[in-house]
């Protein structure tokens, strides 16, 4: 997946781009269903938007693959502040080998208090044992109405 940022206001076929980077149109199990009109909502009203993937493996997984996303943010978004977005979209896989676990999603709620406001928050989550193997997660994140810092 390419991360992507776009300072203009999104087109239908950005959306559909999102989409598909997200992996929404592909066939696999997905426990917490994401779909288009999910990143439609996220993305209706938007003047800018980013979408960034992170990966994380090992002990603390899901909080490594945030912060390489995040990570992410800060190379291609150098000006904006990712935690002043208004709207959240956050897509984790994972392999069915190696479940996430209830305590690693502890992580999602410790991310989401980072931002400055509250946010409306879009949650998927996916089992994929082609793209994914062993232990690893990988965290898409899509963001909307980023400010300049």
């Amino acid at each position: 997946m390419k991360n992507l940022f776009c300072s203009h206001t999104p087109t239908e076929e950005d959306i559909k781009e999102v989409a598909d980077d997200l992996g929404l149109f592909r066939n696999v199990h997905h426990l917490l269903a994401c779909d288009i009109n999910d990143v439609k909502v996220i993305m209706s009203g938007a003047a800018n938007f980013i979408l960034v993937e992170g990966i994380g493996n090992g002990s603390g997984r899901l909080s490594n693959a945030i912060e390489d996303a995040v990570i992410r943010c800060c190379g291609i978004a150098k000006p904006y502040n990712l935690f002043s977005a208004d709207k959240l979209l956050l897509h984790i896989e994972y392999n069915s080998e190696k479940p996430l676990l209830v305590e690693e999603l502890a992580e999602v709620n410790t991310f989401v208090d980072m931002f400055e406001k509250e946010i409306h928050l879009v949650t998927g989550m996916a089992i994929d044992n082609e793209k994914v193997k062993g232990d690893t997660i990988i965290v898409h994140i899509l963001a909307t109405n980023l400010a300049l810092k």
